[in-house]
């Protein structure tokens, strides 16, 4: 293997050999060498924060972990280092692109980078990456298998398209609970994250449960038999944007996908173990997967997999059009059957109606506009899916925002999902007597901010919220959204330029959990509103983005806002702006990272009396699909 980490170096320098290295590059083909050395060339410019010491097009297009970013963003904002030891690249001179898969440091830790860089007239016109950050541990990344770094004796290759239909049916078979159909090595070997996860003695760390009879030991199994088990059943389906790359010479075989879970399979019967309970039943995610195969004779001798969990649904960054918002009609000429006038009443209605249609997985309960647009934590879908696939009764907690004047309705509660909690906001749009857009956030009980499902179920209502606002007290709607845009603005890297109107007793609840005025937490938490937010704390939010005001209740003086807090994992510690101490920021916000948040604030004479918030963790810069 080269010694990449000198290679970095030397190009950090450029000097001659960087001279020499343009004057390689002025073919227009790129081969096996010339794309390593593009892969060199991109690190080496990441770690020095300088992209124009690496050959990028005009138009180049980069993601990290589905999101779309500038080469100023992400792991180029944070990566301080490399792991020595382990570097694969799988070169694919066909279509003229290269995977390769190392360790980078960051000042929070070490994240696993699988990349992918598309090269045409050896410029990058594609950079698609995937960082795993939550690694337990580098146990399994000191060296890559000997085995993908040995190039194939000349009997034991394969036609690429031959190579390419191993990998498919690969897919094909989780998808179809069968491995019958797919050429394994008998002594193939999977691996997911660095662990090896068949044929393995290893305590299992599989969150599969039996229920009655013997045990399974799905670790122990081969990789035909875990396909046959039925097992990964609960993987609903399998993206394949495109064909991976293929590099014959080594038989390994390199791409990006998106596995897709909907919760909605809770238990599963295996033959010869009884039921066994699936993993996060009732709870949709994804999982962004880069996959490498090793295949010898067109068999597939090892799979090395590496994936980092995302919202359900989630768009993989490459769609055409990916993030434009559809423009909602009726669903026929005539009006719906929602009253013209849909008071408070009315919408607080449609709210249980709502309710009602996804605990009993039928849509059809709902009076819904032909094209009406739905998303769940950012991603667009169908009705039908997502919630209505997995909840199965409504919570104790609820909270409604009514807005007749605008024809929208919000709602904070919880919610079962396969028998667990969440926490739920949503909101709809009623036109022309239909629903056209229903916008819900699900918090499923792992977002890195404190509180959660339970914590809100448990909670009473605060009276606050239900008191109505004499009309001396009440401001005009374009006023109650210019103060909670101001909150918005003073949080973001401190540089409000006007002082927010808070009242004096004013609290925040995030997920169930007070976070001012709350001496049992200690520290800035037992601070009150203005107290908080003046001493800079919030420096580390980075940017609050997509901000939008969809619900404005006039009567209870209530504004319903979307917001995603940005941490871009470059801010280390921040200044008490009144006592100048310097405090460190948590370990986690120094990787990027981002909330997707519906935040609610009571407004009461011009001043925030109380606010609530709803935050899920979501991929860095990730879109809301609702933004213009």
């Amino acid at each position: 293997m080269r010694a990449w980490t000198l290679a970095f170096l030397a190009l950090a320098g450029m000097g001659s050999a960087g001279a020499a290295q343009e004057q390689v590059l002025e073919a227009r083909h790129c081969d096996r060498e010339c794309l390593r050395s593009t892969v060199d060339r991109y690190l080496a410019a990441m770690l020095a924060r300088q992209p124009s010491r690496a050959p990028f097009a005009p138009d180049i297009k980069f993601t990290e972990n589905t999101a779309i970013l500038s080469l100023t963003d992400g792991l180029w904002a944070t990566a301080i280092g490399f792991e020595p030891g382990y570097a694969l690249y799988v070169p694919d001179e066909s279509t003229q692109q290269i995977g390769f898969i190392g360790i980078v440091r960051e000042t929070a830790g070490p994240a696993l980078l699988a990349l992918r860089l598309k090269v045409m007239n050896r410029t990058i016109t594609e950079a698609e990456s995937i960082v795993v950050r939550d690694l337990e541990s580098l146990q399994g990344f000191k060296a890559p298998h000997p085995a993908l770094l040995e190039e194939l004796a000349p009997e034991e290759r394969v036609p690429r398209e031959e190579m390419l239909r191993a990998v498919r049916s690969y897919f094909e078979g989780i998808e179809r609970g069968s491995g019958a159909d797919v050429p394994f090595d008998p002594e193939c070997l999977r691996r997911e994250n660095g662990r090896q996860v068949t044929r393995t003695t290893a305590v299992p760390d599989y969150p599969f449960l039996t229920r009655g009879r013997a045990p399974l030991d799905f670790q122990r199994m081969s990789c035909r038999e875990q396909f046959d088990s039925g097992i990964f059943s609960y993987i609903t389906s399998i993206e394949r944007r495109r064909d991976p790359l293929v590099d014959e010479r080594t038989g390994n075989v390199f791409g990006f996908f998106i596995f897709r879970h909907r919760g909605d399979v809770t238990t599963i019967e295996v033959p010869g173990h009884g039921k066994v309970s699936m993993p996060l039943a009732g709870r949709p995610w994804d999982t962004a997967t880069a996959a490498l195969f090793k295949l010898r004779g067109g068999r597939i001798w090892l799979v090395e997999t590496m994936g980092t969990r995302m919202p359900y649904g989630l768009p993989n960054g490459w769609h055409p059009g990916q993030g434009r918002v559809s423009v909602v009609s009726p669903a026929s000429d005539e009006r719906g059957p929602i009253p013209e006038v849909c008071d408070r009443a009315c919408l607080n209605g449609l709210v249980d109606r709502f309710l009602e249609s996804i605990v009993a997985h039928d849509p059809s309960r709902l009076p819904l506009a032909r094209n009406v647009k739905y998303t769940e934590n950012g991603q667009v879908m169908s009705p039908g899916d997502g919630l209505w696939g997995t909840a199965n009764a409504r919570g104790r907690y609820s909270h409604y925002v009514a807005d007749p004047e605008g024809g929208a309705v919000g709602f904070v509660g919880t919610i079962e999902e396969g028998g667990q909690l969440s926490i739920l906001s949503v909101r709809m749009k009623i036109e022309y007597g239909w629903i056209t857009e229903i916008e819900a956030l699900v918090q499923r009980g792992q977002a890195s901010a404190p509180g959660g499902p339970a914590a809100l179920d448990a909670m009473t209502r605060k009276s606050v919220w239900d008191e109505p606002l004499a009309p001396e007290e009440r401001v005009p709607r374009a006023k109650m959204i210019e103060i909670a845009n101001a909150y918005f603005d003073k949080i973001e890297r401190g540089r409000g330029n006007h002082p927010v109107p808070f009242d004096p007793e004013c609290n925040r609840t995030e997920n169930g959990l007070q976070t001012t005025n709350n001496p049992q937490l200690g520290g800035m938490a037992a601070l009150g509103c203005e107290e908080q937010i003046a001493t800079g704390m919030f420096v580390f939010d980075t940017e609050l983005r997509d901000r939008r005001f969809v619900v404005i209740d006039e009567e209870m003086g209530v504004v319903y806002a979307h917001v995603f807090f940005d941490h871009a994992g470059t801010v280390k510690e921040w200044t008490h702006l009144q006592t100048g101490e310097r405090h460190p920021v948590s370990k986690w916000l120094l990787r990027p990272s981002a909330w997707e948040i519906h935040e609610l604030f009571k407004i009461r004479n011009g001043r925030i009396r109380e606010i609530e918030a709803v935050l899920v963790d979501v991929p860095y810069r990730m879109r809301s699909n609702w933004e213009q």
